[in-house]
Formats: structure tokens, C-alpha cells, sequence
């Protein structure tokens, strides 16, 4: 078998970079282009502007939180990605565009600290071969639009970098913008946590690693002092996630498919 060598360095992450943020594009262009071949003329834009939770996202940036009316129930989502958007809405003037530029540079970061990752313990053959998993996975197609997906890949990988690397503080401030993306981001405590164990074990010196661990739930201390100044509700988002349209609750399996079917069937743009 050919023997793939892969370098490290400036050079190879910019290209790790551009390679990623050529995908998004590629894919960006396929669906275009499927539009097309199947007659529908609407700009791909439109169709974005439309599709799953799009439209929250820029509404949330555009407006922000509401506390009462149809809009109140978008407490759901979490606040970073909105914000992002309203920011590079100053340069870019567009809401649609300023999330599709976020999610694209925030795949093209995560492409490479995902790369980081795997030259930690793989050799350069499984390097590549999890790359390329990481820009074929099925699960990317979120990463063409303006979803919070790419945001939350990004610090995932940028956390468990940092925490492989022991750079505590850093680690903990960018799982706390992860908590602020995603209630899963909190989950980065725990390696955090043990790799912080590990490394008191074999030097039996305390640092500062547990205090900077505690960053990371602040986010989550964060949107649910959100939730608390909007509605004055600390955990009215548990209330609106159970209801329509996103009945996010815990049940079977089956349940839970049957759910997601008939959510389909009903809101037509969550399949766009």
C-alpha cells in the first residue's frame, strides 16, 4: 500500500482550511444545481432562508429574544450562533449570507483541529482516512447552511484540543462559548475534568485546571440567566422544547421516529 505522508505545520493547516471550505462550496453548488435539474427555479438563497431553523436563527439576530407572542418560543435557542450572525451582518449587510459565512469559516476551523486531533495518536493513513469521513459525513449537509452545527463542531474540536494540549484556560473559555452554542457543550467538563485528574496523578501538584473547568457550565449559567431576564423563567426553554413544533422530550425509540415523521408531514420546510 502507497504510503500517504501528511505534514505539519502553517502551510498544511491553511490547506486543511481551504480544502474544507471548498467541500461546503462543492456541496453548495450540488444543490443548486439539484434545484435545477428538478425544475425548481427559487434562488438556492430562498430555499436556505426557509429551511429547518433557518429562519429562527435570523430572526433571533435580527431581533433578538421576545417575551410574549408567536416569536417567545424561540427562548429554544441558544444564543451565540445569532449573535455571530448580527456581527458579520455589519460587513456582509445580509443575515442569510452573514450565517453562511459563519458556519463555512467555523467547518473550515473545525476541519482543522479535527486534523490536529487525529495527528495526536494516528499515523498519516488514518489522518487522511478521517478526514475524509469528517467532509463526506451525511450529517455535513447542515454544515452548507446557516445552522448552529459548524459553530458547535469547531469548539468541540478546538475544547478537546486544548484540553489534550493541557491549556486549561484556554480549554475553559472556549467551552463556555460551546455551552452558549448548544447544551451539549457542557459535556466538555468531563474530559476536561479527567484530563486534570490524569495530570495530578502524575505530578501530584495542584493547578489551576479544576477552577478553569468551571467555565465551561457558566454558559450554560448564562442562557439560563437568558431565559430568567427574557421570560422570568430560569428554565422556561424545558417548557417550549416539549411543545410544537419541536416536541423535544425524552421517549422510546419508536416514539420518537413516529414523532419525527409526523413533524415532517406537517412542517414541510424542516425536510428543505
Amino acid at each position: 500500500m502507497r504510503e500517504i505522508r501528511i505534514k505539519n505545520g502553517k502551510k498544511t493547516m491553511l490547506k486543511v482550511f481551504l480544502i474544507a471550505l471548498l467541500s461546503r462550496l462543492v456541496l453548495f453548488l450540488l444543490a443548486f444545481l439539484t434545484l435545477r435539474i428538478s425544475g425548481n427555479n427559487r434562488s438556492l438563497f430562498a430555499m436556505f432562508s426557509e429551511s429547518g431553523d433557518v429562519p429562527h436563527y435570523l430572526y433571533l439576530a435580527e431581533n433578538w429574544y421576545q417575551a410574549t407572542g408567536d416569536k417567545a418560543n424561540l427562548i429554544v435557542f441558544y444564543p451565540l450562533y445569532p449573535m455571530l450572525i448580527a456581527l458579520f451582518r455589519v460587513i456582509f449587510r445580509s443575515y442569510l449570507l452573514s450565517g453562511i459565512i459563519v458556519s463555512y469559516i467555523s467547518f473550515s476551523v473545525a476541519a482543522c483541529y479535527f486534523y490536529k486531533l487525529l495527528k495526536r495518536d494516528y499515523d498519516d493513513y488514518k489522518t487522511a482516512d478521517g478526514m475524509l469521513s469528517f467532509f463526506m459525513a451525511s450529517f455535513g449537509i447542515f454544515f452548507i447552511s446557516a445552522h448552529t452545527e459548524s459553530l458547535f463542531v469547531m469548539l468541540i474540536a478546538m475544547g478537546l484540543y486544548y484540553i489534550r494540549e493541557k491549556k486549561w484556560l484556554v480549554a475553559g473559555i472556549v467551552g463556555f462559548f460551546a455551552s452558549l452554542t448548544r447544551t451539549q457543550g457542557v459535556l466538555l467538563f468531563l474530559p476536561l475534568i479527567y484530563e486534570a485528574l490524569v495530570e495530578f496523578s502524575n505530578t501530584k501538584k495542584f493547578n489551576k485546571s479544576i477552577l478553569f473547568s468551571l467555565f465551561i457550565p457558566m454558559g450554560y449559567l448564562c442562557y439560563l440567566l437568558l431565559n430568567k431576564a427574557v421570560t422570568g423563567d430560569f428554565f422556561k426553554f424545558l417548557e417550549y422544547q416539549a411543545a410544537a413544533p419541536w416536541y423535544n422530550t425524552s421517549k422510546w425509540v419508536s416514539d420518537s421516529l413516529l414523532t419525527s415523521y409526523d413533524v415532517g408531514q406537517q412542517y414541510f420546510s424542516l425536510a428543505l
